[in-house]
């Protein structure tokens, strides 16, 4: 069951992530709820680009990260990148001057618990 336990991890779930010139290695969230009931997701997600898009973004089901700001996440790429996730929606963002492979983590606020967490 997903219960409350402060700042501790309570929850691995696999992501599905999708998007145009996008092939994903790996999609992996750990979900907790905090002690003042904010869900909170540690993302990490690792794929290829194909192409030479210059940015991409990645839709990630079933998440809403919260509203009101986008959130910086940490990003390994062979180029200069970065990477946010955009507020009120799904979505993660990745931009440099040329992407290949990316990898991609973070610790980032949800505007509310994702619906395929048990509660």
């Amino acid at each position: 069951m997903f219960q409350d336990r402060g700042m501790l991890p309570v929850k691995q779930v696999n992501l599905k992530v999708t998007g145009t010139n996008w092939s994903t290695t790996r999609a992996v969230g750990k979900f907790w709820k905090t002690i003042n009931g904010a869900y909170v997701m540690q993302i990490s997600v690792v794929g290829l680009v194909t192409g030479t898009p210059g940015s991409v973004t990645l839709s990630i089901a079933g998440v809403t990260f919260v509203n009101g700001v986008n959130q910086a996440c940490a990003v390994y790429s062979s180029t200069d990148a970065r990477a946010r996730v955009n507020s009120n929606s799904g979505n993660l963002y990745v931009s440099g001057t040329s992407l290949a492979n990316i990898y991609v983590s973070g610790i980032v606020d949800l505007e509310s618990k994702p619906d395929f967490l048990e509660v």
